[in-house]
């Protein structure tokens, strides 16, 4: 017999290789030392500055997948703030222009909060007409890197830049057709080589670049300590991010050896991935398609690749044998962070460990920093410091690197006390009246030197057994239990006991309407209780009261219009509606707004949000009906925090399809860093609601005692970048993904979810949940289930959780416009005004 061997398939299928192109301008600095626009004048560099000077070596970008650096590199120095130019072509006027280079930042002199720009794309012959620029700045004791487009503002990147490592910046501007719509992105550290991306930062907003004549120059600018290298400026991604070569194709197993022993055919080969699973197949016939070809072994190559079989089919007909691979090691994968280093607060002398959790293709690189930009440690996921003293305060991080990436970790904050204290009490637990049955949860905020300890009491002396946290919860609490409960918090040093919180079980009880969760931080809520109380009755009167800076509860008589969003609410105000009161056509504007209340309001056909809160704190929303808003129902954007939405209805008359069904965000984009502290309890999320109810960047979202059926949704609770959701005693009906987390960035400090108590589990199809599983976009975004088993924040107030059975009843029957406990028409106080021809 001669059988016939073919190692055929994709085993023998040429690798795809990367394209390359022609960029318009590269700029490896390869002169002498000194003042760029003097030693690379002959290369078209014009500027002669002390601020942007040529320094030998080069930055290596090989851990970004490019190809070698040639050269040397330039610094930006605080010499001077002027700018040195190229003029690289006369002008790009359609299509994108990519400008790409290697980028660390050697020290944080120079830099301030406001941000400073290193580099930019202007228009040919112009040295003020400007396209896109790249920014830098201080945000506490963090590098952060921003774009802006013509200027108008600035758009920062929420993860900090790890000085004295070497960054790898793509900077795109699209000329678009029209007018005032050109889009700017910019990416951070992204891999070479490869198709482009998803952009880090992106938009469109703002007034176009001159399309005449179009992009002609790029600048650097002093007044930083920063060094670049290896400038890249192209049409195509392909040249501004080429890979780092060509590599060569993937060696494809090979037969070795054949022979006939009386156990059979004995095969051998090599080439194969190493420890790689792979099945021999057989087949009478060369053109069978592969479904028809008989497994004969399976075996593995060893680790050198290679392969030995012995098959025990009898030589009795012509066989044709082919591989079949069928498993092997994992593809190369850049660094991604896992587990992030944590703040720490110690007494001098203790032992300071920070360490980090990093998965992807051995061997990674670690490399510490302390305060932005001193290197700390040795290449190791741990950085331990040993007798610390106050010098050694302040903020550490570390960058993991590998060969085909770079990541860096969260800010972790190292406290150091010279003087030990006792424990202190920042926040007392609270009074409250709870229905029996329902669930009550005590909670105490302490301070002083770790470790702290807790002990809750019951009725005066009575220690309640295993209660040693700072939060008490009682589950379906009984008349008995009925009394005053306190804690007392110590540590070795001190230590002190709460205030009682008086608890109350009423087997009758009706709804508690005051005011729950982060808006009562670190005081209660007041409004605009220390004013008078006006009426209004129209957009003119509201403003009267509303957008000014003393304090007004202010009681809304009779429904009317709405301009947009110009109808601003300023700080220390209270806003209710009295009786059925509808806003219509615009929403009401919190910007840089403290102390709000507003309640039992309805309002609808919004051609902006419903309600939108920039740069506000300690805003209550309660009682609301907000339907049909063009955008959000309650946006929480650009820093707000220590928010309450309470008892409230949101709802869409159109069906989802083609309609901005989105309810309330927390943070616009993955840029709009902040605390976010917001509680959402007893809303109705109702009928074509889609999605954002809510979802969470960066915020700590405490979600409770919600009702959500709105048939046709995308998704409910959505964690995102470096948020922290806790979801807990929910209803859901009717809906699909009770909650999810949205990945649009592996380098990112990733969303967590904690859900306990809901109607339904993860994964759970009672009451008509559906789970859609985890899927990846066409742009790399992935929505991903996660079973909620993530620690989370523990909110630091009491407050009531009735049971997930009985949300729906009680949501329904109490949340939205008119359903609460509300002014009279009339309130005998010597407060009253009444704006002129208005009656009460």
């Amino acid at each position: 017999m001669n059988p016939r061997l073919l190692l055929a398939g994709w085993l023998l299928a040429a690798p795809t290789l990367p394209a390359f192109a022609t960029p318009l301008f590269t700029a490896p600095f390869n002169y002498a030392p000194g003042n760029l626009g003097s030693v690379g004048s002959a290369d078209g560099w014009s500027g002669s500055n002390s601020g942007v000077t040529v320094a030998t070596n080069s930055l290596d970008g090989a851990a970004h997948g490019l190809p070698a650096s040639a050269g040397h590199h330039v610094t930006l120095t605080t010499a001077s703030a002027s700018g040195t130019y190229n003029q690289f072509t006369t002008g790009v006027t359609t299509g994108a222009v990519y400008y790409s280079f290697l980028l660390r930042v050697n020290a944080t002199v120079g830099l301030d909060s406001t941000g400073k720009i290193i580099t930019g794309l202007l228009r040919a012959g112009s040295a003020s007409s400007y396209y896109a620029d790249v920014w830098l700045r201080l945000n506490g004791g963090n590098v952060e890197i921003g774009l802006s487009k013509l200027r108008a503002g600035t758009t920062w990147h929420g993860t900090p830049i790890a000085v004295g490592a070497t960054h790898f910046i793509v900077v795109r501007y699209q000329f678009v057709t029209g007018s005032n719509n050109d889009g700017v992105a910019l990416w951070l550290n992204p891999l070479a080589g490869g198709a482009e991306p998803a952009p880090d930062i992106a938009f469109t907003t703002g007034s176009d670049g001159n399309d005449s004549t179009g992009i002609g120059r790029c600048y650097l600018y002093g007044g930083t300590s920063v060094s670049l290298d290896e400038l890249r400026i192209a049409t195509t991604w392909a040249a501004a991010a080429p890979a780092g070569g060509t590599p060569p194709p993937p060696a494809a197993p090979v037969f070795t050896g054949l022979r006939l022993a009386p156990e059979g055919l004995v095969f051998q080969g090599a080439n194969g991935q190493p420890n790689a699973a792979f099945d021999l197949l057989a087949s009478g016939e060369l053109a069978a398609p592969l479904t028809e070809w008989n497994e004969v072994l399976t075996g593995n190559f060893d680790p050198a690749g290679a392969f030995r079989l012995t098959n025990p089919l009898p030589p009795v007909a012509p066989l044709f044998f082919r591989l079949r691979t069928t498993g092997g090691p994992p593809p190369p994968a850049p660094p991604v962070i896992t587990a992030h280093p944590t703040n720490l607060d110690l007494l001098a002398g203790a032992t300071a460990t920070f360490s980090v959790t990093a998965t992807g293709t051995a061997p990674l690189t670690y490399r510490w920093f302390f305060n932005t930009n001193t290197p700390a440690g040795a290449n190791l996921p741990t950085l331990t410091i040993n007798n610390v003293q106050t010098n050694h305060a302040g903020a550490y991080f570390v960058s993991v690197s590998n060969s085909l990436g770079v990541v860096t970790s969260a800010v972790a904050t190292l406290t150091v006390s010279n003087v030990p204290a006792p424990a202190t009490i920042l926040t007392q637990p609270q009074s409250q009246t709870v229905p029996a049955g329902q669930t009550a949860v005590l909670n105490v905020v302490a301070a002083g030197t770790p470790p702290l300890f807790h002990q809750w009491f019951f009725n005066t002396n009575t220690p309640l057994p295993g209660q040693t946290n700072a939060t008490l919860t009682l589950t379906n609490v009984q008349p008995h239990q009925a009394g005053a409960y306190s804690v007392t918090v110590t540590n070795d040093y001190g230590g002190a006991h709460s205030a009682f919180a008086l608890l109350t079980v009423d087997t009758n009880a009706p709804p508690d309407f005051s005011a729950v969760g982060f808006c009562n931080l670190p005081a209660p809520i007041t409004g605009g209780a220390a004013g008078p109380v006006v009426y209004v009755g129209s957009e003119a009167q509201l403003k009267t009261y509303s957008d000014v800076n003393p304090p007004y509860t202010i009681y809304i008589t009779n429904s009317f219009a709405l301009s947009g969003m110009s109808t601003h609410i300023r700080n220390h105000k209270t806003v209710i509606g009295l009786g059925n009161i509808v806003l219509t056509g615009g929403g009401l504007y919190l910007y840089r707004s403290t102390n709000v209340i507003i309640r039992n309001l309805t309002i609808r056909n919004s051609t902006e949000d419903g309600i939108g809160l920039h740069y506000s704190a300690n805003v209550w929303i309660d009682h609301c009906t907000i339907e049909d808003c063009a955008d959000g129902a309650v946006d929480i954007t650009q820093q707000s925090d220590l928010i309450t939405i309470s008892w409230c209805r949101f709802r869409y008359s159109a069906a989802p399809a083609g309609n901005h069904n989105y309810v309330s965000l927390i943070a616009s984009s993955d840029a709009d860093a902040g605390n976010y502290r917001v509680t959402y309890h007893h809303n109705w999320w109702d009928v074509n609601c889609v999605e954002r109810m809510p979802s969470v960047r960066f915020g700590r979202a405490h979600i409770f005692n919600n009702y959500y059926e709105a048939p046709g949704n995308s998704y409910c609770v959505r964690t995102r970048k470096d948020a922290e959701c806790r979801v807990e005693h929910n209803f859901f009906r009717n809906v699909r993904n009770p909650w999810e987390r949205y990945i649009t960035s592996a380098s990112h400090v990733q969303g967590k979810l904690f859900a306990t108590g809901n109607n339904v589990p993860f994964l759970g199809t009672d009451f008509g949940v559906t789970w859609t599983g985890t899927t990846t976009n066409r742009d790399g975004t992935i929505r991903e289930m996660i079973p909620g088993t993530d620690t989370v924040f523990t909110p630091p107030y009491s407050y009531t959780l009735r049971p997930a059975a009985a949300v729906p009843t009680v949501v329904t029957n109490h949340a939205g416009a008119q359903r609460g406990p509300f002014a009279p028409w009339f309130i005998t106080t010597p407060h009253h005004q009444h704006p002129p021809n208005l009656k009460p």
